[in-house]
């Protein structure tokens, strides 16, 4: 559901994180909390509101013309255009675009951008950083050393720490997450039965791994 863009865009991967592991972990990360997290009803029911005109967008043009609601793909994200006789560019500052809705529902799309799609990122990247400070060599895994600029890759115990961060803050968004579901000012949305969203009234709230101990328990 999630794309690698919108990983390095969300997360604290950034631009320059390889982008193969990226593609590796999210199916793992996307299944990890659909399992452990989310739940099944609620997956699905996202999943069914995808907006079928991301799949046909086309790459922006800077010689194109475009009308509202168009939307076009610019540097791996999608855009809506705002208004008629549309020639901006998308990625700067003041055009008229914004990012286009993943979904064709309002709650959907509500739930995706305030939470699930950050949430969805940083775990993402969670089990992509161990990769990232050693790789396999004819003599076996390498750990990065110190390269001529005199910087190095982090250890494994620096990357822990960085994981225990990185959870900390999921924690804290699935808190947040759930709260606001089941806040009196999204009575209009009718999400699906979930452990992570407040509208799950017979929910253990252990399941929405809120303290993180489950995520962190895999990976010891």
């Amino acid at each position: 559901m999630i794309t690698e863009i919108e990983v390095q865009t969300y997360s604290p991967a950034g631009k320059t994180f390889p982008r193969n592991l990226i593609c590796e972990n999210i199916p793992i990360a996307e299944e990890d909390l659909v399992n452990n997290c989310l739940g099944q009803q609620l997956w699905d029911w996202l999943n069914e509101k995808i907006n079928p005109d991301l799949e046909t967008a086309e790459d922006w043009v800077d010689c194109g013309d475009y009308a509202t609601d168009d939307i076009v793909k610019r540097n791996g994200l999608f855009y809506v255009s705002t208004a008629d006789n549309n020639n901006s560019d998308p990625a700067k500052a003041g055009s008229e675009w914004e990012i286009a809705g993943k979904f064709t529902d309002d709650c959907a799309n509500k739930l995706w951008e305030k939470y699930l799609r950050k949430i969805l990122a940083y775990r993402v990247y969670f089990f992509a950083l161990p990769f990232t400070a050693a790789t396999p060599g004819a003599a076996g895994l390498i750990v990065q050393g110190t390269d001529d600029r005199g910087q190095r890759g982090a250890t494994i115990g620096e990357i822990s720490k960085m994981q225990d961060s990185v959870q900390n803050m999921v924690a804290v968004m699935l808190s947040n997450m759930k709260n606001w579901s089941g806040q009196d000012a999204q009575d209009e949305c009718e999400w699906p039965d979930s452990p992570a969203l407040g509208s799950c009234k017979d929910c253990e709230t252990a399941k929405t791994v809120a303290s993180g101990r489950q995520f962190r328990m895999r990976m010891r």
